[in-house]
């Protein structure tokens, strides 16, 4: 079989059945100058990126596009909006009285939100933690060790 018929056949083959994926052992793979992670035939097969998983589908065959993007949109104050196009925040945080809402700007290197409070100017300030941005993720964990949500109790949070 020529190289270029080979290629068309691997390329139509589902992923599985290209790596040959027979169970949980094998686990990691090198394929298509990436590396990809398969758990069972069944289960997606993980492609591992610098800023992100990529999910393939294991039934068909290795795409080395992404089939979507994941868009988050934001109002004018650069507040995360939900479905409904309704302002995100996080129920229950605040931080010197104040609603602590979910920033549409990410950490960078991650995928995580910021977490901001606005002044009466509608200023965005973000929450720090030793000079570092803090995520929402964050903020939810502080919240829950609180009775009523105040976040500046806690002496290492400040504000930008």
């Amino acid at each position: 079989m020529s190289e270029d018929t080979n290629k068309t056949t691997n390329q139509s083959k589902p992923l599985v059945d290209e790596l040959d994926v027979n169970g949980i052992k094998q686990g990691k793979f090198f394929a298509h100058g990436r590396l990809l992670s398969a758990a069972t035939r069944q289960m997606p097969v993980v492609e591992f990126l610098d800023e992100a998983l990529v999910m393939h589908p294991p039934e068909k065959p290795f795409e080395d596009e992404v089939g979507e993007a994941h868009v988050v949109a934001v109002d004018a104050r650069g507040v995360v909006l939900d479905d409904a196009g309704k302002p995100k925040k996080i129920a229950g945080a605040r931080y010197k009285g104040r609603e602590v809402w979910i920033f549409g700007e990410r950490k960078p290197g991650t995928m995580r939100h910021l977490a901001v409070w606005f002044d009466d100017e509608g200023t965005p300030h973000k929450l720090l933690v030793q000079g570092e941005p803090v995520t929402t993720d964050v903020v939810y964990k502080l919240r829950n060790r609180t009775h009523d949500g105040e976040l500046s109790m806690f002496p290492d949070l400040i504000s930008q």
